[in-house]
């Protein structure tokens, strides 16, 4: 039997008085909108449903994870208490919790991409499909839409919209292009925000392995998730022209700068297995798999520092690069200080360093590898990465670790946009081939550790 809660007992009193104040006759000649109980709670009594809250989480944590999100959880134990005419126990409240989520934890969720081209709908896994939404400016409410709801119904046993592009010229924005191109469909257990959670973020890394496996091509967008609109595709230029001081009328210099350039979208992949990859390496890395785990978490790091547009300084990016190489390089043995040996013989077994000898020389590749540490040290450890960014003053010299100094020129705006594209490109290299790996061993942990072994090792 478990014991009651003084947070129950406060709790129960606050939703008595609620009640009260919520089926108060409004003043005369005024008209009173109905709000959800938890409005009318006074200032002194929010904290109670929080204490509830807070002993749940220590006394029940099992129960609290389910919900995934405390004010989802409080507005649940709210509406228990007042059903039960404030008559609920404690052990009955988390009885009550167990049976809703029991009875609301099986979902359909549409998570929309923007400038992601794909046609019709594909099923990916029993409980993945990819739709194209509606793409036409002028459709109508009858309009034929290019996925019929039957064929997502038939693979889900349910169905949903995925919505449209285009805005209508007769709503609040006006024509407008939303760029919302297609839709990832899940079935996700659990409790509502927890399930809206998980399915975000599983679009979030499929995109990223997908960016991976098949980059996108020059001048077309990186895909993101379409959950804000419009999604940005046309770049401005920076105009800029020569200082003429002083010089009103006259000859000027010209004004550069002034360009558009519209960016055509990503086309996801079409290849099945790489369609699949990224929700079998999700399945997999709940089991705990090695590579499953790199990949992904490579992929994603990669694709926040290579996207365009984002709005990183170079810095974060190398960082972002920089954590893509420790994922690559994780046995599951926690932080054993070998990352830097397995980097190393990783790029030996595979010749990725070779590999780049036709685009750099040799000492650019391991000035670049110097300088990359050097700048994610600063970027991590130090305030001065705001210099590192703008430029470090020739005129000053940077401490490092190990008693080693950089004069201010070798941490330059120049030199460090010449070692990210060195660094990133590897990265990227090792990253694609761990993938690949993953799709043809399906994922086999013996197969990945073999990255690892010095070339000539028995």
């Amino acid at each position: 039997m478990q014991p009651d809660s003084p947070g129950l007992t406060r709790l129960k009193e606050a939703v008595r008085r609620a009640e009260i104040e919520m089926k108060a006759p409004p003043p005369a000649g005024e008209i009173k909108k109905m709000l959800p109980l938890a409005e009318y709670f006074a200032d002194q009594d929010r904290n109670a449903k929080w204490r509830v809250v807070s002993e749940i989480r220590f006394r029940e944590k099992d129960l609290y994870n389910r919900f995934g999100n405390e004010p989802f959880l409080a507005n649940a134990v709210i509406d228990l208490v007042a059903e039960s005419g404030c008559e609920i126990d404690w052990q009955g409240l988390l009885d009550g919790l167990e049976r809703f989520l029991d009875e609301s934890s099986d979902w359909i969720v549409a998570i929309p991409l923007s400038n992601a081209q794909t046609q019709g709908y594909t099923p990916i896994t029993e409980q993945v499909g990819l739709a194209e939404v509606l793409q036409d400016r002028d459709w109508e409410r009858d309009s034929e839409p290019p996925v019929e709801i039957r064929e997502i119904f038939n693979h889900l046993s349910d169905y949903i919209d995925v919505g449209v592009r285009w805005h209508r010229e007769n709503t609040y924005t006006g024509s407008l292009d939303g760029r919302r191109t297609a839709a990832l469909i899940f079935r996700e257990k659990g409790a509502e925000p927890l399930a809206l959670s998980v399915a975000r973020t599983k679009a979030r890394y499929a995109i990223a392995m997908w960016c991976l496996l098949v980059p996108p091509e020059w001048r077309h967008l990186w895909p993101t998730l379409g959950d804000w609109e419009p999604r940005p595709y046309i770049e401005r230029g920076t105009k800029h022209k020569k200082f003429d001081e002083g010089v009103w009328a006259g000859r000027r210099s010209p004004v550069k700068g002034a360009h558009i350039t519209h960016y055509q979208e990503y086309e996801v992949p079409r290849r099945p297995e790489f369609l699949r990859a990224p929700f079998v390496a999700l399945e997999r890395a709940n089991d705990n798999s090695l590579p499953a785990r790199a990949a992904l978490s490579a992929a994603w790091s990669l694709y926040l520092a290579e996207r365009i547009p984002a709005d990183f300084e170079r810095t974060d990016r190398v960082m972002l690069v920089s954590a893509a190489i420790d994922a690559l390089c994780d046995l599951g043995e926690g932080p054993t200080g070998e990352a830097k040996d397995r980097w190393a013989r990783f790029t030996e077994r595979h010749g990725i360093w070779r590999e780049m000898r036709g685009s750099y020389l040799q000492g650019e590749i391991e000035e670049a590898k110097a300088l990359a540490r050097d700048l994610r040290n600063v970027a991590t450890h130090g305030s001065d990465d705001t210099l590192l960014n703008l430029g470090y003053p020739p005129d000053q010299t940077r401490e490092l670790r190990g008693g080693r100094n950089r004069a201010g020129n070798e941490l330059s705006v120049a030199e460090a946009a010449v070692a990210f594209p060195v660094i990133a490109t590897a990265v990227h290299s090792a990253a694609r081939r761990v993938a690949l790996q993953g799709i043809e061993s399906g994922w086999d942990d013996s197969v990945f550790r073999d990255n690892f072994v010095p070339l000539g090792a028995g």
